[in-house]
Parts: structure tokens; sequence; C-alpha cells
């Protein structure tokens, strides 16, 4: 800690005082569990219920093959293991609806939704308060069997039973939808669906006139629109789902809206049905179903997206999707922005961070000590923190506005910097010197490691992007990165070392994840299966099978850069011709 040591006094005080919500957060987690432990109890129940009918079927069955009079009683006990079994579900049924509290009191649910909640919860706490009946009558018989309290344990396994079978049901429909049953026995077709969609009634004009307005700012669909879907849309209709035949991450999906018809009206958020959803005209259809109900300014901003044309981002016109376009990426001027009140700041990025904090009510932190900056320095530049010396020499600096010597001075010492920074590429470049790899007998299929080349341009102070260059199109000493790792064995398709280049390169300098496009077209991003193979064709001897889940697609890759608008990459080139095309 940069103030000196930690005082237990505080550290109680603090957590008194809710700064690190540690209980609320600890019941949050437990919450989660909620799902796993309540399967525990039901199951004892049910266990409990059909241990005890098989035991009474017995007594019964007897009396019909004569082996016992008719006129003999009923079981005058609880069968052991049902008694055991009911003990249990009553200490596990109490755990589980303690973490089912707590789940349900982390989340926000609306309209039909919220109703079935509550339905959930009496059921379930009736269920689970006659099965703790149950195991009370069932310790009362410790001291004395009686007819009566026979009776009416097994009366209490019943109505518990009937009353879990209702809670069960109503946590069914709140997991997986109000249709979960419906749909074994109704499976229209696809046709007969969208040839019977009607959009809800007209909705009077006083009930709209209650909806949020739209902002009158103008709005940008990247920093205004998608952090809004993502947060409360996307769960259920983005990023490969569609619950309700709906998907909001794509324009043309959302244009052609559900099934419930079409979701928006272009140019016209009033009479929009997403717009109604959410803004709760439809109490028994509220959006979103969980989660956080939207605020009446972003419900302002979806509205003026809709109004100004629902536009995608700069290239909404040529995709399907939320990509943007690689000059967009790749290319921008940056300026600090024109704000009120940061013209004291000299450097660019206080600026940026000015803004940031205004535009988010909060107030710009206070300069670091001189101390503080001296250890970041150190720490940021050698990777360690310095010496008493040092740190006395420092802090002068600091104190007498000299903190431009001072990073002179750390950053002309080469060999220090590189012993520093050589963890941190080890680690991002995958640099090893034994392990997975090493053990391969054939030098062409054996792993190499890139330690002296690596530590000779950080030395050095090599350009970035000679850097870049020089392992993107390896010479001999720096080929270890792009060469990966020849696993032993059989592997996966996604595991043979041109695709590790690709998902390493897309990871470590475009800030790409291509693990899932390296299977299949990716749920989470616009990239494919075809542009992981392009990328890895960089780095073949000859095009690559794709395969799609591990099954041949029969198709081949052609080699190419995943942004084609900047760099183009002959595939019909020889691999080295490729490598320096790509780099």
């Amino acid at each position: 800690m940069e103030g000196g040591g930690f005082n237990l006094s505080s550290g109680f005080s603090a957590v008194a005082q809710g700064d690190f919500h540690f209980f609320v957060l600890l019941g949050q987690l437990l919450g989660k569990f909620h799902p796993l432990a309540v399967h525990f109890p039901v199951a004892c129940l049910v266990l409990a219920v059909i241990v005890e009918t098989v035991w009474i079927g017995r007594s019964w069955w007897n009396r019909f093959r004569g082996k016992v009079s008719y006129q003999s009683e009923l079981p005058l006990s609880v069968n052991p293991i049902a008694a055991f079994l009911i003990y249990v579900a009553a200490g596990s049924g109490m755990l589980a609806a303690v973490s089912g509290y707590w789940n349900s009191t982390s989340q926000d649910f609306f309209g039909e939704t919220a109703e079935i909640l509550n339905k959930h919860l009496l059921g379930a706490l009736l269920a689970q308060a006659w099965v703790l009946f149950a195991a009370y009558i069932l310790i009362r018989c410790r001291s004395g069997v009686t007819r009566e309290r026979v009776v009416h344990v097994r009366l209490s396994l019943v109505v518990a039973f009937a009353l879990l079978s209702v809670g069960a049901h109503q946590g069914a429909l709140l997991v997986h939808g109000t249709d979960y049953f419906a749909s074994v026995f109704e499976r229209p077709s696809q046709q007969d669906v969208r040839a019977g969609m009607k959009l809800p009634p007209a909705l009077p004009r006083n009930l709209l006139s209650t909806m949020p307005p739209a902002v009158s700012r103008d709005v940008s669909f990247e920093s205004d629109v998608r952090p809004i879907l993502k947060r409360s849309c996307f769960r259920c209709h983005g990023e490969g789902k569609r619950k309700g035949d709906l998907r909001v991450d794509d324009r043309n999906a959302l244009l052609d809206g559900g099934e419930s018809g079409p979701a928006v009206v272009v140019g016209d958020s009033e009479n929009s049905y997403l717009v109604h959803l959410i803004a709760g005209l439809y109490p028994k259809s509220f959006m979103p179903e969980k989660g956080r109900e939207l605020t009446a300014e972003e419900i302002g901003v979806l509205r003026k997206w809709i109004d100004s044309g629902l536009s995608f981002g700069s290239d909404a016109g040529k995709s399907n999707n939320m990509k943007r376009s690689a000059p967009a990426l790749a290319v921008q001027v940056v300026r600090p922005p024109a704000c009120k009140g940061c013209q004291e700041f000299e450097n660019p990025i206080d600026k940026f961070l000015f803004e940031y904090f205004r535009k988010h009510s909060q107030s710009f932190p206070e300069r670091a000590s001189a101390s503080q900056i001296v250890r970041r320095m150190y720490l940021d530049a050698l990777g360690r923190l310095p010496q008493l010396e040092e740190y006395q020499n420092g802090i002068q600096l600091i104190e007498a506005g000299r903190e431009s010597e001072l990073v002179r001075g750390l950053l002309a010492r080469p060999v220090e910097y590189a012993y520093g920074w050589l963890s941190y590429w080890n680690d991002l470049l995958r640099n090893d010197y034994s392990g997975p790899g090493f053990n391969q007998k054939n030098p062409s299929r054996k792993r190499k490691e890139i330690t002296t080349w690596l530590r000779r341009a950080l030395v050095e102070n090599m350009p970035y992007d000679r850097f870049v260059k020089g392992l993107v199109a390896p010479n001999k000493r720096s080929e270890g990165f792009v060469r990966g790792i020849v696993w032993s064995g059989t592997i996966n398709p996604n595991e043979r070392p041109e695709m590790q280049a690709a998902q390493n390169i897309g990871q470590v300098f475009l800030g790409i994840n291509l693990k899932c496009a390296s299977c299949h077209d990716s749920f989470t991003s616009q990239w494919t299966l075809e542009d992981s193979y392009g990328l890895a064709g960089v780095y073949a001897d000859s095009p690559l099978t794709m395969y799609r889940c591990d099954q041949d697609t029969g198709e081949k890759s052609h080699a190419k850069f995943l942004f084609e608008e900047l760099n183009e990459v002959d595939g019909g080139a020889s691999k080295v011709e490729r490598q320096f095309q790509l780099a």
C-alpha cells in the first residue's frame, strides 16, 4: 500500500461502514448456488414419499396375499429410511430457502416474471413448512409412537409434496420461460407462427405520453446505445441468443422483429413495440425481465437512436452485425477534448480523464504524492522498487518539478529496463524454456524459445513496428512465437501450429480473440471460421482444410489479413512472402 501499513481497527470499521460491501457480495455469491442447493432437498422429499408409499404398499400387498389378516393395522411407524430423508430434507431445505432468498433479492423482476417469482416463493416456503412439521412430529415419535402421529407425518408428506410440485413448476417457468411445458405440445412451423403474428393492440395517446421523451442531444451507437443493449438485452436477445425469436445485436434481425411482430419502427420510437416494453406500458411483459430497470435517460437514448435511423455504426450498410470498418478501427485521429476546466493540465491524458470524471459526476483525483510517483516510475520502467538512495534522489527531483529528468534517467538503463520487461513479454508471447513442445526429437517440430532475440530487442530499444515485424515475419532467432507448439498425439484442428499463430497474433497485436472462431463462427464477435483459417493460412505450407467443430467442411481456406481494407495477402505467394505482406 502506498501510505503505510494496514490498521486492523480501520479495516473492521471499513467493513462495518459498508465500504467493501463484503456481506452483500457474499450473499449474492451464495445466492447463485440456489439452483444447485434446491435440488438436494427436493430429491430427499421425493424419495421419502416413494419409500413410505412402498412401505405402506407392502402391508396392503401382504393383506391381499393373506399373509396378514385384514383386521391388522397399517404399519404403526414411519419407515426408518423415509424418516432419515425427511430430516435431511428439512435441514437442507432451510439452506436452499436462504440461498433462494439471497438470489431473489440480488436481482430485479418485473411484470409476469415477478408474479411467477412470488408463486414460486409461496409454494416452496409452504412446502418447507410442512416438511419441518413432519420432522417435528418424528422427533416427538421418539418419546412414543402413536397412530395419530404417524398419520400426521404421512399427511404432512403428501401436502408438502403437492406444494413442492406447485413451487417447482413455478421455478421451472421462472428459469425456462412460461412456454416451457406448452412448447412440448405446441410446435407450429415457422411459417405458421409468422403468418399468425399480430402487433399488440394500439395504446391510447394518454398512455404513450407517459413514456420518457427522446434525449435532445445526438447519440452514438458505440458509446451510448451499445452499452445499454449489452447490459440489458444481449443476455436474451444477442450474441447468438434469440429468445422470442428476436435479436437486437443485428440491424436486419431487429427490423425483422420476433414472435410478437416488428420490434421497432425506424424514425418513430413512440410507436415502437420495443420502447413500449422497456417503458413498462405492458406490465405483464416488462423488459428486461431480470436485472436493473432502464432509467428514463437510457430509454430516451434508445428513443433518439430509433428516431435518428437506427444506425449500427459507420459500416451498418455494409454489414449485418456490429462490426466496425477496419480503417475506423486502425486509423483514428485522437485529439484531447476541449473541455471546460481542463486547461490547467499539460498532459493530454489528464484532459481525457478529466472529461471522463466530469461525465460521471466524480471529482478529479488528487495528485499522487512524490513517494508514490517515484515507486510507480521504478516499477513501470525497471520492474522493481527503488533503493534507498534512489528513492531519496527521486523524491528531490519530483518535489523540484523535474519529473522528466527522473524518467530519462530510468530509460537510460537499457539492461535493467530489458530485464524488467522481459518477464512481461515472455508471458505475452508465450516464450518459455521447457515444457510442452520441447520434448520433440525432430528439430523441425521442436518448440523454440526467443529469449536471446527478445532481450536484444529490448536492450536496443527496437522500434515497435520493427519489433512486431520481427515476430510476425520472423527470422531463425524469432520464429518461436509463430512456430508455436507441435503437440504429441492426436489434437483438434484448431490447435495446430498455424492456428496458434493466428490466435496469438490476433490477441497480442490486434486485441482480437480468435479462439472461438477457430472452431466455429464466433457467438460473441463478428469473426468467422473463415477469418481465423485465413490468417492461419499465412503460415501454412499449403491451403488448410477448414474444420467446423472438428468436422471436415470440405472447403479450403485462402490466406488473408483480417482487415482486407488495410492490407492484402496474396494467397499464391510463398509462405515467406505472405508473412512479409502481413507484417
